[in-house]
């Protein structure tokens, strides 16, 4: 069973989600069938299973920090007003369960994926991924969510810490 398949098959919360927020009128209006709706999720989770590595995300992270230009290539990717509001995403909901305590300990965008990645985002100044299989009972990377914390201690580059230096 590929990655896809394998994600598929226990994608219930995803399928049940997709329900609800049809029911409350968040998909587009072309969304209108059981079926455009699976295909939507489908989406998603072919996105969530495809193979990348470390330098690819970190690039990809690095990107997210300039706010949308690639920092090898200069070009921009996408526009910054999107680069802000996944930013926003990101900090609120990108490490499942464990968001919370992340902002509270991190505080910074992130994602974090099944293979053990996390996808790290200090706007304005640089972007990372970091990789370590083993996963906690959230679902996040143990010794990626441990850097992440040790990256804040030592740099205070939360976005709280990045908005307080420019204050005082």
């Amino acid at each position: 069973m590929d990655i896809f398949e394998s994600e598929r098959s226990e994608a219930f919360n995803n399928y049940a989600l997709a329900n609800f927020m049809r029911a409350r009128g968040t998909f587009p209006p072309s969304v209108r069938t059981h079926d455009q709706l699976r295909e939507c999720v489908d989406f998603y989770l072919r996105v969530c299973s495809s193979r990348v590595n470390t330098r690819l995300l970190s690039i990809a992270a690095a990107t997210y920090a300039t706010f949308g230009t690639c920092p090898l290539t200069g070009r921009t990717a996408l526009p910054a007003t999107n680069a802000k509001q996944t930013l926003a995403i990101l900090s609120s909901c990108g490490m499942y369960d464990f968001s919370g305590e992340w902002a509270c300990t991190v505080g910074l965008p992130a994602k974090s994926g099944v293979s053990g990645n996390i996808f790290l985002v200090v706007p304005g100044m640089f972007g990372i991924c970091v990789w370590s299989p083993r996963l906690d009972v959230m679902g996040n990377s143990v010794r990626g969510v441990r850097m992440a914390q040790l990256l804040k201690e030592h740099m205070s580059c939360s976005l709280l810490d990045i908005i307080a230096r420019s204050r005082y």
